[in-house]
């Protein structure tokens, strides 16, 4: 789908318009995507950095991966250590210099962490990375446990990049989900490739629909893209996801202002979300690259004037409830 295609479902899925005939309309694919998108925007990874796109193709098929655990169990407000076994032949003259890392449903970037990463890098032929979950992860899912994959592939210093690796990872939300998420799908089918329930013919407002959620997560991840980027800038700290980052907003807001979009916005609101959702998905590389003239550093808050009154200051109250604001100075926007 296009930019500008994603855009006018952005407007549309926000004001409960909706499209049953749109070409996503699976009610599991839809919460394969919701959790994905979850999980990248909570889980952290020590120095992990955002990138672009799919994990690139394997380069060095003569270097694969192992990993002991098959299934890795997640749960909101935890920290853990994931250990993988490289074997490389060629590490002597062209060595593991990072793991990449995907989760299956979010086909807009990866996660890419430095094998120096950490308090112990591990062997030659072992990486242990650290990573922990935050609190929100389950936020905008229904109170039950999800299963899918992740992809994971290390790059080398040549730059190219090994066999890939998939690992099952169990997210449980069975205590900290919200069953009012649970009317579409049920969540042990995200990602199985279940029928789902039959959803979106009922004329629904958007607060309690998928699309809605779906869609508040898709704003919110490229949000968050761009703020990571940016906060990778030396005007912004140069911090890493793993310390308080904030460029557009306090980074701490965006699962705030993600919450608020998933209720619904009133029409007038939700062709600004539009806009700003094609401006920030057209910045992300110059964002990435530190080019302020065209990622511009104030773009969220340019656009809030042009919100109503209530949904600018929704946006608002997230921030200061992080701690900062949208837009300012480096210093104003969050504690880098």
């Amino acid at each position: 789908m296009t930019l500008g295609g994603r855009g006018a479902l952005i407007a549309l899925v926000l004001i409960g318009c909706g499209d049953d005939d749109d070409a996503d309309s699976s009610s599991s694919a839809r919460t394969a995507k919701v959790v994905a998108a979850s999980l990248t925007s909570n889980v952290q990874f020590v120095d992990g950095i955002v990138e672009l796109g799919d994990i690139p193709a394997t380069s060095a098929g003569s270097v694969s991966l192992r990993q002991e655990d098959q299934v890795l169990s997640l749960a909101p407000n935890t920290a853990q250590i994931m250990a993988l076994e490289v074997d490389n032949p060629d590490e002597d003259d062209d060595p593991v210099v990072a793991t990449l890392m995907q989760f299956e449903g979010d086909e807009e970037n990866h996660v890419e962490v430095p094998k120096t990463s950490g308090a112990d890098a591990g062997a030659a032929d072992e990486i242990s990375i650290m990573f922990s979950v935050d609190n929100d992860v389950c936020a905008t899912l229904c109170n039950d446990t999800f299963e899918i994959s992740m992809i994971q592939a290390v790059k080398l210093e040549s730059k190219k990049v090994s066999k890939h690796l998939t690992r099952t990872i169990k997210l449980d939300c069975s205590e900290d989900g919200d069953p009012d998420k649970c009317e579409d799908t049920k969540p042990s089918e995200a990602g199985k490739g279940g029928k789902g329930g039959s959803g979106g013919k009922g004329g629904s407002g958007a607060g309690g629909s998928t699309d809605a959620t779906t869609v508040a997560e898709e704003f919110a991840r490229v949000l968050g893209i761009n703020n990571l980027a940016l906060c990778k800038c030396p005007e912004f700290g140069m911090v890493t996801m793993a310390q308080e980052c904030a460029s557009l907003l306090p980074q701490r807001a965006i699962a705030c202002i993600r919450d608020h979009l998933a209720g619904g916005v009133d029409s007038e609101s939700a062709l600004v979300v539009n806009t700003l959702y094609d401006d920030l998905a057209a910045a992300a590389s110059a964002c990435t690259s530190c080019d302020l003239t065209t990622c511009d550093p104030q773009l969220l808050a340019d656009a809030l004037p042009m919100l109503s009154e209530e949904v600018r200051a929704q946006f608002e109250t997230c921030a200061e409830m992080a701690g900062g604001v949208i837009g300012g100075t480096p210093m104003d926007a969050g504690t880098p």
